[in-house]
C-alpha cells in the first residue's frame, strides 16, 4: 500500500488520545469503534439518526434490483455477482424498505432467511455479517436477527449511485 493509499487519523477527547493509520475502510472503523467507547451519547446520537429517503435508496439500487407485486423486491442477476457483504447488506436494506412499505411486518432477517434468499454458504455469511457489524452496517438484534443501520443504507446510495459509477 502506497502512502498515497494510507490515511492517518489522530483523535483527542477529555485527555484519551487516539491515532490510527491505515486504509480508508479500516481507519472509519477503528475511528467509529473508539468513538462509540469514548463517547458513550454517541452510539444513543447514532441509533436516533434519521433514515434515508426509500425513493433515493430504491434509484440506486434500480441495476440490481427488480419489484414483483406478488414476491416484492428480488435481486437482478448483476447482483449475484458483487461481492457477499454487498449482497447481505443489500438484502438487509431491501427487508427494510418492504417494512417501511408496509408490505413486512418486520425490518429483520435472521441466519437461515438470508442463507436461503442469497444462496451463500453459513461461512460466506457469517463471515460477510462480522464485517459489514464491525463497519457499523448492520446490527445484531437480541433474538439474532439482523438489521440495516441507517449508515448502512447511506453506504448503499453511495456505493450504487450513478455518480459513482460514472467516476
Amino acid at each position: 500500500m502506497s502512502s498515497k493509499d494510507t490515511l492517518k487519523v489522530t483523535l483527542r477527547h477529555e485527555g484519551v488520545e487516539f491515532s490510527v493509520e491505515g486504509d480508508v475502510t479500516s481507519v472509519i472503523r477503528a475511528v467509529h469503534e473508539f468513538v462509540e467507547k469514548v463517547v458513550p451519547a454517541y452510539s444513543l446520537a447514532r441509533a436516533l439518526s434519521v433514515d434515508v429517503s426509500v425513493p433515493e435508496f430504491l434509484e440506486s439500487v434500480k441495476e440490481h434490483v427488480v419489484f414483483d407485486e406478488s414476491i416484492g423486491f428480488a435481486f437482478r442477476p448483476t447482483a449475484h455477482g458483487l461481492p457477499a457483504p454487498d449482497q447481505v447488506l443489500l438484502y438487509l436494506a431491501l427487508r427494510r424498505v418492504e417494512h417501511l412499505l408496509g408490505r413486512r411486518q418486520s425490518s429483520s432477517t435472521n441466519l437461515r432467511e438470508l442463507s436461503e434468499g442469497l444462496g451463500l454458504k453459513r461461512g460466506t455469511l457469517t463471515g460477510a455479517l462480522s464485517e459489514l457489524r464491525k463497519s457499523g452496517f448492520v446490527r445484531r438484534l437480541e433474538r439474532g436477527d439482523y438489521e440495516v443501520t441507517p449508515m448502512g443504507m447511506r453506504y448503499l446510495i453511495e456505493r450504487f449511485s450513478p455518480r459513482q459509477q460514472a467516476g
